[in-house]
């Protein structure tokens, strides 16, 4: 029975600490929407890599150079509320 004391708490630290090394659980966010439109209107508004503003209220405005080639980059200013600028560069 002494055995058995010391083993069960020895055990128990090894599964507690075997358990918890792979840190917090990933957490997995989906959302749908349904776009009462057909593809060629929906790639007409979001084709432009530069003009996301045009599509995506939160953006405030964008400037972009390259146009929608491989490597262009464009540089995007997110609306804020009471708080500062909020910029993006890809």
């Amino acid at each position: 029975m002494k055995k058995i004391a010391y083993i069960f708490p020895i055990w128990v630290l090894f599964w507690v600490s075997a358990a918890s090394a792979h840190g917090p659980s990933r957490v997995k966010v989906e959302e749908s929407i349904i776009i009462n439109a057909g593809p060629a209107v929906v790639w007409a508004q979001i084709k432009d890599f530069g003009k996301v503003e045009n599509w995506l209220p939160v953006v405030e405005k964008t400037s972009s150079q390259g146009g929608n080639k491989k490597g262009a980059t464009r540089e995007s200013l997110f609306q804020s509320i009471n708080g500062p600028e909020i910029g993006n560069r890809s």
